[in-house]
């Protein structure tokens, strides 16, 4: 469990991203993201924070070389949703992969099968 202090004081507890993208809007995001850089900026984080680093790396910072780009062809995803306050998408897989993505960023999707599925 994350705990948020938002501007006027107010405490938020979160345990998950998609909670987050659902009530954040993109400034804050953007807050979030260099708040997380910063801390970790010397070290890797370890539990729930190594995950959050992670998902907003991928989110900020897309890279095709990365083995994670690299395995879509694997994806099956049975849910894709647009979080527009913050905006970003996140999919679903089968097999409980979330992947978020920012409205504007460019993300190496690759042609093929995979990218046809999650189009429709």
């Amino acid at each position: 469990m994350n705990v948020v202090t938002i501007s006027n004081g107010q405490k938020r507890c979160f345990s998950t991203l998609i909670r987050v993208l659902s009530v954040f809007d993109r400034e804050d995001l953007d807050v979030v993201y260099k708040l997380v850089m910063d801390i970790y900026q010397d070290k890797i984080p370890e539990g729930f924070d190594k995950v959050l680093w992670g998902d907003l790396i991928v989110m900020f910072n897309p890279d095709e070389q990365d083995e994670f780009w690299n395995s879509q062809h694997e994806w099956k995803v049975v849910s894709w949703k647009l979080h527009s306050s913050s905006g970003v998408h996140t999919l679903i897989t089968d097999e409980g992969l979330v992947v978020h993505m920012l409205i504007e960023k460019k993300y190496p999707l690759k042609k093929g099968p995979y990218l046809m599925q999650m189009l429709s």
